[in-house]
């Protein structure tokens, strides 16, 4: 083993941390998790009534250690400025899911890719989600002081004092709730804002930092816990990906700026727990998180490192030690650390190394994985620079999905990366199992950026994949920004453009996922790959519930009647099938106003 500069090595130093951390209760719980039994939960009705109320009439329970029962927190938006659910729609799709569940009308699944690649993510088990309504839940609302409750005229000054006290404490506490809870439910279905008229969802939910530092302190967990997304009554998935170690929460957006820098302290000390306990327990894949560290603080960390140094922090032996898969080229490469990986390449370090290592929760499930690979995946400009000048191959495919390079920075969002990638002859096209490529990556991913660099490269907004998918329908599928939806229109997609397999037997795979629907057994992966077969972007968006493209593209003359399938669905009847209320509201009034004006249109004539 290395030793740092104090003669005592990095393990025995994190052993020390989590000894420290232990003692101490592990992350600090400054107010109590009140928690809201499921079976009242479901009973709750407009409106929606605060802590101090639902306290008061006996309706909460206290979380202690050794809790007899499951504990889920629920991360979500406000629709309202002073309240989070002023018309109780968002919180009804909660109480409709759970009902679901219970009584098997609907059923956790995985996420689209991660069903797709077949990678292995923690799942309730079918007798875990019957019983869902024995689960005990927070919801801020509920289970935090409300400051709007307790300012009336009779309340005193100590006692104002107090609630903002209490609730900065459960504020603070929430990395804690996080950690203490068996899994965590993102609250995004598509819903209209009560006075700002945005449309909030999963991707509004993503990019704004507190709720990105609850999905961090969820992955950083201990143990390794579902992340339940749950976007309608009916369409609840465990959620993995790449955004987690790419949407940090001090990227994100914040009302009050101050809390930037707070998080992303914050985010540190969550990845240095998250080291502490897969060191306790003998993962030696703690050194991909470590390096982590620098791009989720925000700032450079070991400047002008030594080789040494660096061997010493990772508890490597020697330049050419390769642990778990990873070697010292790739960690330094991930920290953006340019000094040390110009040092390990002066020293022959192999730059075009291949590994085969998986973080599944990532998205990083690789049979062929480089430092390259990484690098344009999760690190900078400056690391792939180096490696790109010691003549790193640009061709070789990574992942399940045979990705090549630039496919991977694209679906990893790095945008800082991507223009580089791509002016060093790095093939945006490169296909993938499916046919996709750089541009259908992009557009299922988070960075609009990326988006707009491969169209400023002229990649083809209409291009298909083999399943008849475009870029303009990944965007749907995957409820992206809207803004990847709105350059891609103005780039000239087309937004009535039906996909079409491109030969046999991909046209067969669609036919297959269009029986599993007549015999009434499909899950949502079938239907979009039947849809990518005929189906118009408005289908994909009414399927997934996404309102804001939806929305875009019926601005753009999307056909609101187009048809799809033996049975003639129209985006209206998808969007009804999967309970997407907001969205249906808006297809129906779409479809009003359309008929209006043709027989307006028709009388005049």
């Amino acid at each position: 083993m290395g030793t740092t500069w104090s003669g005592v090595t990095f393990e025995e130093e994190m052993r020390a941390e989590v000894q420290e951390a232990m003692s101490s209760g592990g992350l600090p719980m400054k107010f109590p998790m009140w928690l809201i039994p499921g079976s009242v939960l479901a009973r709750l009705e407009h409106p929606l009534l605060p802590h101090e109320t639902l306290l008061q009439q006996g309706k909460l329970v206290r979380w202690e250690p050794g809790h007899p029962r499951k504990v889920v927190f629920i991360s979500h938006e406000w629709l309202g400025t002073y309240h989070p659910d002023p018309d109780f729609k968002q919180f009804k799709v909660l109480q409709s899911a759970l009902e679901n569940l219970r009584t098997g009308l609907a059923r956790v699944r995985k996420d689209t890719v991660s069903e797709l690649l077949r990678i292995p993510l923690p799942m309730p088990s079918d007798a875990e989600q019957r019983n869902c309504l024995d689960w005990d839940f927070w919801y801020d609302y509920i289970s935090c002081p409300q400051l709007s409750v307790v300012p009336d005229m009779e309340a005193s000054m100590e006692e104002m004092s107090a609630s903002k006290g209490e609730l900065a404490d459960a504020i603070a506490s929430i990395p804690a709730y996080c950690d203490k809870a068996d899994y965590t439910i993102v609250l995004a279905p598509s819903l209209l804002h009560n006075e700002a008229r945005k449309v909030l969802s999963t991707s509004s939910w993503g990019s704004r930092g507190w709720c990105r530092a609850e999905r961090t302190a969820t992955v950083f967990s201990e143990g390794r816990k579902a992340l339940l997304v749950v976007s309608s009554p009916t369409r609840m998935a465990i959620s993995a990906g790449p955004e987690w170690v790419t949407s940090w929460p001090g990227q994100g957006r914040f009302t009050v700026e101050e809390d930037r820098k707070v998080l992303q302290e914050l985010t540190g000390e969550l990845l240095a727990t998250k080291c502490s306990s897969l060191l306790r327990s003998g993962q030696s894949h703690w050194r991909f998180y470590q390096a982590l560290k620098p791009k989720a603080r925000g700032k450079a960390e070991f400047l002008n490192e030594d080789l040494g140094h660096f061997l010493d922090r990772y508890s490597l032996l020697d330049a050419r030690s390769v642990v778990e898969g990873m070697t010292p080229l790739m960690l330094a490469s991930l920290e953006g650390n340019t000094s040390v990986m110009r040092e390990l390449l002066k020293s022959k370090a192999e730059v075009d190394e291949r590994i085969s290592w998986r973080l599944p929760e990532a998205h990083i499930h690789g049979t062929v994985v480089t430092a390259l690979s990484m690098a344009a995946s999760l690190s900078s400009k400056e690391a792939v620079l180096a490696l790109l000048d010691a003549r790193a191959s640009l061709d070789l495919p990574s992942g399940l999905s045979g990705a090549g390079v630039v496919v991977q920075a694209a679906y990893f969002g790095n945008a800082s990366v991507l223009g580089t990638l791509i002016e060093r002859r790095g093939d945006m096209n490169h296909p993938t199992t499916l046919g996709g490529n750089a541009l259908l990556a992009a557009a299922g991913a988070s960075n609009v950026d990326c988006t707009r660099i491969l169209l400023e490269q002229r990649a083809d907004p209409n291009f298909m994949n083999y399943i008849g998918s475009t870029a303009l329908s990944f965007s749907c599928l995957f409820n992206t920004d809207a803004g990847h939806a709105e350059l891609l229109l103005q780039s000239r997609a087309d937004p009535n453009l039906r996909g079409l397999a491109k030969n046999c037997l991909w046209a067969t795979v669609c036919w297959a996922c269009q029986k599993a629907i007549q015999m009434g057994n499909a899950t949502l992966i079938h239907w979009n790959i039947a849809l990518s077969n005929g189906g118009t972007p408005l289908h994909m968006a009414a399927l997934n519930g996404s309102l804001q493209i939806a929305m875009l593209l019926m601005e753009h003359d999307a056909d609101v009647e187009a048809t799809w399938g033996d049975t003639l669905l129209t985006p209206l009847d998808l969007a009804k099938s999967q309970d997407h209320q907001d969205l249906v509201a808006c297809l129906e009034t779409e479809q009003r106003l359309r008929r209006d004006v043709h027989v307006y249109e028709t009388q005049r004539v």
